[in-house]
């Protein structure tokens, strides 16, 4: 478990700072921290709100069986925990999703860093 813990936050890291650096070679220097700052933020944003959604679908798909279940002779619960129903589907969408835009990705990686900057607008000085 430490391991583990100890991987995915040296992953988390290395995400970190390699996005970091993208996002402060492709900013324009005119515009300051404003366009890094945005980045940054639809990073963050993007990598928060699925959260909040996926363990709401993690509790509603999980199911429980209570004691009365089996005590009354009834038909007998399986429970299910909703972690592994939504690891199962959201890998099969991960997968499907990746195959079905990969060729996309491919011509995004291979763009020249300078087409992912944001020029900044020039005011002409008034007359």
């Amino acid at each position: 478990l430490a391991m583990g813990v100890a991987y995915q936050f040296a992953a988390e890291s290395l995400m970190f700072v390699g996005m970091g650096a993208f996002f402060a070679e492709v900013a324009d220097a005119e515009m300051g921290g404003t366009y890094l700052t945005l980045l940054n933020t639809m990073n963050n944003l993007g990598g928060t709100w699925p959260k909040l959604l996926v363990l709401a679908l993690m509790d509603r798909l999980t199911r429980r069986c209570g004691g009365e279940d089996v005590a009354e002779g009834g038909a007998r619960c399986i429970p299910v925990d909703g972690f592994f129903v939504c690891n199962a589907l959201f890998l099969s969408a991960g997968v499907a999703i990746f195959f079905f835009i990969a060729r996309r990705l491919d011509a995004l990686a291979k763009l020249p860093k300078a087409s992912w900057a944001v020029p900044a607008l020039r005011r002409q000085a008034p007359v």
